[in-house]
């Protein structure tokens, strides 16, 4: 697995969406998977992200260690401080993949050596950018797969088969 920065860049350079038409169905399938899953990488990072601001905004507020442990329920249960305008993602990801997410994220907040609220802002801002840029990857790709579908380019059948014969 490359780095996950490596993958990143790839994904949103205009050629991974390039000529789609002239790459297999097969092809187009493991892109979307590929961006799909560090789509999911990255918003669990996010998630991690937003639950830290909502921590340290709440540890600011808070006139002891003991009256912030008493309210951390509330404060990560999603009761409490952060709003996002984005779309809820159900995130299924490994291990694995949980720790990819747990050092991107400490790569962003490295780069950041502003005060620790700061950097995390930061990180989330980052992250979202990249969100954005991997959904419109993933519509790209799967706009691609429909019309296929839609037109007879590609057929379920070679799907079907797929799975019986797994």
């Amino acid at each position: 697995m490359q780095p996950l920065n490596e993958t990143i860049k790839s994904l949103i350079e205009p050629s991974f969406v390039a000529d789609l038409d002239s790459i297999s169905t097969d092809e187009l399938r493991k892109r979307r998977e590929l961006a799909s899953t560090t789509e999911q990488i990255i918003s669990y990072a996010r998630r991690l992200v937003q639950a830290k601001i909502d921590i340290e905004v709440a540890a600011e507020g808070s006139a002891s260690s003991s009256e912030l442990i008493s309210h951390m329920t509330s404060i990560l249960s999603g009761s409490a401080l952060h709003s996002s305008t984005g779309r809820l993602v159900d995130v299924d990801i490994s291990e694995e993949q949980a720790k990819v997410a747990d050092e991107y994220m400490n790569e962003i907040l490295a780069e950041q050596p502003d005060s620790i609220l700061e950097a995390l802002r930061h990180a989330e801002n980052v992250m979202s950018a990249i969100r954005h840029d991997l959904h419109l990857v993933i519509d790209s790709l799967g706009t691609e797969l429909v019309d296929r579908y839609r037109t007879g380019k590609a057929t379920v059948d070679v799907l079907l088969d797929e799975v019986t014969n797994h």
